[in-house]
Order: structure tokens, then sequence, then C-alpha cells
């Protein structure tokens, strides 16, 4: 009650400091106006879309503070702040210039971003592809104290932020964010032996942070790369959080290839517009394969990722909403070396085959409780198989498989014979996440008030670890009689793991005080339940 009361005092102090923006975006190639640039104040999170002829106009909540971001695909981004605009009444002219290869002043790295508190920084398309990045992980390789490496698909590749050594048990760490939507790797558990945190192959990557070598980098735009505790609605973090935006807009047919070190990359992008009451939509197709090791036939690697972005804007430009469909499959199958004449010994692969949906709804509210309103969804779902098989050859021993203490006939193994061992996953992912919007100003102090609610639910469906007496794993098998000897029993994680269930509720408020010299104090308090 006593936050409502507050809450209301201050937002009858914000009338006189608040006015619309209005102007025009324009090509600075051509003076062809341009439909569709998504206009948003980083400070206040208020945003509107230009008209079919290019206009805009935008509530600006505070005229001494306030930083507008210009983005269309296919153009050059661009930013105006306060200092920019010497006659509020006018219609402000924007130029965009095309984003290809005649810009200048290229930046090919991470470059800090203009930031009231915390450290942040920006990888943007040129960093993305001038280095031929293949993933995610090429491309965060260019951050401060990362080490450049040759892409290398024949395991995972985990990131560590605020670290000097590496770690592979960050999964609470870190967080990633495509296109506003929260992704983990908290429900993978291809892991074979008991308290183990090591898969059963090389792809595999139970309790540890996101593979970042899964994720493909062609139709990456930007990311934005916050090494530390980010505002409260990211959620309890310790280490850092990526935000990563995809490209989506009209856009012609973009066919790129990569070779470099066994690799090899395809990419096919391209974005329609589908009328004004239709809106753009966007998608990519990307296939890769490689081979670090041409010498080596057991360790290819083949991925094909396709995604597919539909935008829609309301006429009155309040509502915009984002449909996204991802979807994944490693090709991966038994691989045998043809070279070995005994053939068929040692083998191993992962097969991934998944799905990921996502849809972000905003509406421009503009009350005097509620800016503008954000409602997110996600939900993927996946199967997973992973495959070792070796040759063994031990002499024979017991395969305990009792189910219960007692007396039992147990299974002997052949004195030589083809060990196999298999883990089926298959991980369910379920969140949405409410955000609430309000700015509150006065002539030195300025409140960008935040709130929200966010659910997640994750599982995991799968057979869990397949077992075969015949092709029993001589780990579980009795080597003496000593005390150290233990049997195996099949897990089922959709009979035995337990779903997890979270819910949460954050406030945020990042504010602004101005003192009379003009220099700035800067505050962001917040809290998640």
């Amino acid at each position: 009650m006593r936050f409502l009361i507050l809450f209301f005092l201050l937002s009858s102090t914000v009338v006189f400091s608040q006015k619309r923006l209005a102007g025009r975006v324009i090509s600075a190639e051509n003076d062809q106006l341009l439909e569709g640039v998504l206009i948003t104040d980083a400070n206040s999170n208020a945003w509107t879309v230009t008209n079919e002829k290019g206009y805009f106009s935008l509530k600006i909540f505070n005229l001494k503070n306030f930083e507008l971001n210009f983005k269309i695909l296919g153009k050059k981004e661009q930013q105006i702040t306060q200092d920019d605009i010497k006659d509020f009444n006018e219609i402000l002219t924007i130029r965009l210039k095309d984003d290809n290869l005649k810009l200048d002043d290229v930046t090919v790295t991470a470059v800090p971003k203009r930031s009231k508190v915390g450290s942040a920084v920006v990888l943007g398309d040129y960093a993305v592809n001038q280095r031929q990045s293949f993933s995610l992980s090429d491309i965060l390789q260019q951050l401060p104290g990362q080490e450049i490496q040759p892409p290398n698909f024949t395991k995972t590749k985990i990131l560590n932020l605020r670290t000097a050594g590496e770690t592979r048990t960050n999964q609470f760490g870190i967080s990633y964010m495509i296109d506003g939507l929260q992704i983990s790797n908290d429900e993978n558990m291809q892991t074979y032996s008991k308290g183990s945190n090591n898969g059963l192959t090389k792809l595999d990557n139970p309790s540890n942070g996101l593979d970042l070598n899964t994720i493909p980098a062609s139709n990456i735009e930007k990311i934005e790369v916050i090494a530390g505790i980010p505002d409260a609605e990211y959620g309890n973090l310790t280490t850092g959080l990526i935000k990563i935006d995809r490209k989506a807009g009209v856009s012609p047919y973009r066919v790129m290839a990569s070779l470099r070190q066994g690799t090899t990359q395809v990419s096919l992008d391209k974005g329609y517009n589908l009328g004004e009451k239709a809106g753009n939509l966007s998608f990519s197709i990307n296939y890769l394969n490689a081979n670090n090791n041409p010498t080596d036939q057991l360790n290819n690697y083949d991925r094909i990722t396709a995604s597919a972005i539909w935008t829609v804007n309301s006429h009155d430009k309040k509502l915009r909403n984002s449909f996204s469909l991802n979807f994944h499959d490693n090709l991966n199958d038994i691989s045998y070396d043809k070279e070995n004449d005994t053939g068929k010994r040692e083998a191993t692969f992962k097969k991934d085959k998944g799905i990921r949906l996502s849809n972000r709804l905003f509406w421009n509210a503009n009350t005097s409780i509620i800016d503008n309103i954000e409602f997110n969804t996600g939900f993927s779902y996946a199967k997973q198989h992973s495959y070792h098989q070796s040759f063994i050859n031990n002499g024979g021993r017991v395969v305990p498989t009792a189910m219960e203490t007692s007396l039992y006939t147990g299974n002997y193994t052949p004195v030589s014979y083809l060990s196999v061992k298999e883990v089926f996953g298959q991980p369910l992912n379920l969140n949405a996440k409410l955000s609430f919007r309000k700015s509150l100003n006065s002539e030195k102090l300025s409140h960008n008030i935040s709130a929200g609610f966010n659910f997640s639910y994750s599982d995991n469906k799968g057979r869990g670890t397949g077992f075969d007496p015949d092709k029993a794993y001589s780990d579980f098998t009795f080597k003496n009689t000593s005390a150290e000897d233990v049997g195996f029993r099949p897990t089922s994680y959709r009979n035995l793991v337990t779903p997890r269930k979270n819910y949460g509720f954050y406030f945020q408020d990042n504010s602004t005080y101005t003192f009379a010299n003009g220099h700035d104090l800067f505050a962001n308090i917040g809290g998640t339940l």
C-alpha cells in the first residue's frame, strides 16, 4: 500500500518534462522514405515504428536525458540524444546509411557501450561476419580477455566471464537471451555414470553452461555482453548476461559461404514484406559440416538450423508482436573407421533434434500508471540420443541387475564383446514473462521503473540410460568381491526426475539525479523474489 501511495505521488511530478518528438526517417543514399523503422528510447523503453511515409511520433519522458535508437534491417543503426536536437518543436529528419562494406569507420571487434552503471560491450554485424564466424563461440572470442582459437566442433565450448580460470560448472553464472527469450542448458541430463558431470560423448554437456557451438552465427545481428550483475528483471545472476539480437525485417536474398580449417558453412537469408497488415517475415537456414582432422573419420559434425521471425504492427503502432520459430538437427549418425579391418569397434555420436517457439508482445499503453507492457512466452523441446561403443576383452564378468535385495541369477558377459552405452533425453522447457514499465521525471530526478512476473517449467521426458546385459559396460560389472563393486539400474527421466517450476517477481528502479553543475548521479535499485 505504501508503495502505491509513493508511486502516485511521484507520477504527479512528471508532466512538465514530457514532450512528443516528431520526425521522419529516410535513406541517406536516395532519400527514400523508410517504413517500419523501430525507434526505441534506451532510457525509458518507449518505442514506436515509422509509418508508410517514414514519419514517427514518440513521447520523450525526460528531455534532459534520452537516447533514441533507429533500427531497421539493411541500414546502419543510429543513435541520437538530447545534445543532437536544437529545437524540439521542429520535425526531425533522420538519415540512415546502408549497412554494407562501403561504410566508413567499420568496427570489427567488441566496443564498449555507453552505460550508466555496470560494464557492457557490443559486438555488431561486422564483428559477426568479418571473422567468418561459424557459431556464437567464434564471435564471443573477440571479447576482452578471451582466447582466440580455431573453430572446433568435436567438443563443447563454454564461455567464462570475470574469471582468469576456466570452469565448466557456470550454468547459473551466465544467462543467454535470444530475441528477449532466455535459453538454458539446465534440462540436459546426457550423463551415463551416477553423480558424474561428464557427458557420455564429447558433445554432451550436462550440468554445465550453454554450448556456444549450437547457436549459428549466420543470422546474428548484434550481441550485447553485460559482464556483471544486470537488472533485476534478468534474475539472480553472478557473472553476466549475453543478449543476442537476430536479423528480422525486409531484405534481399543473401547467400554466405565460409570455409576454414576443415569447417564448411553455407547459409541463406531472406526477408519479405507481407503488406501493411501482415507485417514482415524473415527466414534463415544454415548448414555446417566440420572435421578438424580429415584423417579421423569418427569425428565428423553435421548440423542444420532454420529459423523464421514474423513481426507485425497494429495500424496505430501501439501494438507490436514478434513470433519466432527455430529448428535444429544434428545430422550425425554412427561412423566407423573404414580403414580398420576389424571394423565397427570404436564409434560415438550425438543426435540432437529440437524445436523452439517464442512470442513477444509489446503494447504502448501510455496511461498515467503504465507506459508500456511486454509479454514474452517460449517453448522448447528436443530429442537427444548419445551413443558410444567399444570392443572389450576382459575374460567375462558378472552383471548385477537385481531390483531388490535377494538371491538371484546374474548375467555373465562374454569373454570379449562389443560394449554399447546409450542415453536418451527429451528436455522440455516452458516459460513466460510479463513486464510493466513507467517513467517518472521531475526537474532534477528521473525514474525508469519496471516490475514484472516470470514463470518457468522444465523437465526431461527421456527414457534415460539404455542397458542391454549382452552389451554391458564393464564399469557396471563385478570385478571382485570388494565393497566398491556396484550394480547398474536403468534410469527413466520421465518417471524419476521431478519437473522444476520456478515463479518469480522483480522490481527495478533506474534513477538519475542531476546536480546544479550538470553532473549526474545514477542508481539502479532492484530486487527479485
